[in-house]
Parts: structure tokens; sequence; C-alpha cells
């Protein structure tokens, strides 16, 4: 599973290096009547401020880690290098130039086939 973390909330599921079906998560309630993007992206982060904005991402990847049930997590984006917290071990902060070249890769092959 990747997660982006910017100016909204960016989700992409993959199955053997295969990117499934499109998931929209940004705009599916979380808290409160928030939606993700409401809650942990930018506009969040401005309106908690670091501190909460941080214990408010470790209640989203709890979610994810629920039901997801995720083997390895990839966060990516803006916000990502904000993250203040020990992440779980099969959990990586990726560079958004990481993002770029999977993007690129997955368009260049037949994704869909599975």
């Amino acid at each position: 599973m990747i997660i982006t973390l910017g100016t909204g909330f960016g989700t992409a599921l993959l199955m053997d290096g295969i990117l499934l079906p499109h998931l929209e998560l940004a705009h599916h309630p979380f808290s409160k009547g928030r939606e993700y993007d409401e809650y942990i992206g930018n506009r969040g982060y401005l309106e908690a401020g670091p501190e909460r904005w941080n214990s408010r991402l470790q209640k989203v990847i709890g979610a994810l880690k629920v039901v997801f049930n995720y083997d390895h997590l990839y966060i990516s984006g803006g916000n990502a290098k904000k993250i203040a917290f020990v992440l779980d071990r099969n959990i990586t902060v990726a560079s958004n130039m990481d993002g770029i070249r999977g993007g690129a890769k997955l368009w260049q092959r037949d994704h869909y086939n599975v």
C-alpha cells in the first residue's frame, strides 16, 4: 500500500507489483465527519499543528493496518518529512522522486492483466 501526504491524501494498492483498480480514500469520512484530506492533508496539518497532526496520522495508519492488512506501507509526499514518531518496520518513507519513478514504471507495463 502507498499513501501520499501532501495537499491531500493519496492512496494506491499494489499486489505483486501490479496496480489494483483505483482506490480513492481522500474523500471518505474518517473522523467526526472530516474526510482523510481534511484530517491529515495539508489543511489538517495547518489546523492541528505538528503534534496533533502526527497523532492523527498514527490513527490513520492504525486504521489502514486493520482494514487493508498491508504487507508493507510506503509513505511519500511533501508532508511525509513531518512525521515525528517511530514507524513500524514494515513502513518506509519514500522520496517524491521514488513515487514519480514508480508511477512511470507502472504505466510502462500492462498492469491490469492479472
